[in-house]
């Protein structure tokens, strides 16, 4: 749920608070900031595509702010349908059109508690930017990653599912196994149900990470306990974090022992997230 009142709509108050995209967008390097109302509220039931994609169409970068609300979702106020509301869809292709021609980038900031169906999205020219609902000093902590100040960006804690997820499960039914499954536990491989898996996510920089190796290496008791120990090479331009997994994967006997209790393709065991100095290497235990 939201807790920290919806950011980006001017109303956050108190030290430090910084209440709009605009705003924050502005004070981190000095850009020249215009922004135009593509959408009255989250809801949008019409939206401004003209106004929009003349602004888009001569800007150097665009930053697209979409998504929903508490007025939309919350606790006791479920969503029937996980698409974009109304005309936010007509308004991001609107800006996509207008910025083809000179392939200005285009950053797509998604503000939601639930999933939203992004899949049409994946692959189109734009960076997908997750914010979730991120408080009062978000738009600040934002317009930060966007610019490059701080390069911590994270990982989905949950897996994105499509459209055809929701179309395709009984949400009555709450056994996880069963088809398509639920989570990352269970979920069929399917891409059709999928835009982006659980644990993923990008950074500014690139890491490469060895294959995890056992200490001790060997086991001398059933409540023996051991350390998985994995490599993290940040391998591009400058610092960063990454965030390591490690999961313990099903074999097939295990995974076909009982069909009507199946256990887990996958699971999470562990993570961390570590800094990474540009060229270093880290050990994650």
């Amino acid at each position: 749920g939201n807790y920290f009142e919806d950011m980006g709509v001017g109303t956050c108050a108190g030290e430090g608070c910084i209440t709009t995209i605009e705003v924050a967008l502005g004070r981190t390097n000095g850009a020249n900031v215009t922004t135009v109302l593509g959408c009255v509220d989250r809801k949008c039931k019409s939206a401004d595509t003209v106004s929009a994609a003349s602004v888009a169409v001569t800007a150097d970068a665009v930053v697209l702010a979409m998504g929903i609300d508490g007025g939309i979702e919350g606790e006791g106020h479920d969503r029937m349908d996980i698409r974009f509301p109304g005309e936010q869809t007509t308004l991001i292709d609107a800006v996509l059109n207008a910025t083809a021609k000179r392939g200005t980038p285009v950053v797509m900031l998604l503000f939601n508690g639930g999933n939203l169906a992004i899949e049409q999205y994946t692959s189109a020219r734009l960076a997908l930017v997750e914010c979730w609902y991120p408080g009062p000093m978000g738009a600040q902590a934002v317009a930060e990653a966007l610019y490059g100040v701080t390069n911590r960006w994270g990982k989905l804690p949950v897996t994105m599912y499509t459209y055809a997820f929701t179309q395709a499960s009984d949400f009555v039914n709450l056994n996880m196994s069963d088809y398509p499954g639920r989570s990352y536990k269970y979920l069929a491989p399917d891409a059709a149900f999928s835009s982006y898996g659980f644990g993923f996510g990008l950074s500014l920089t690139t890491f490469s990470l060895s294959q995890p190796h056992r200490m001790p290496l060997s086991i001398k008791g059933a409540l023996d306990r051991v350390q998985m120990v994995v490599s993290v090479h940040n391998t591009g331009p400058r610092d960063g974090d990454e965030v390591v997994f490690l999961f313990h994967n099903a074999s097939a006997a295990v995974a076909g022992w009982n069909s009507a209790d199946p256990s887990p393709h996958m699971q999470l065991v562990g993570y961390e997230r570590v800094a990474v100095p540009m060229g270093a290497v880290v050990d994650v235990a």
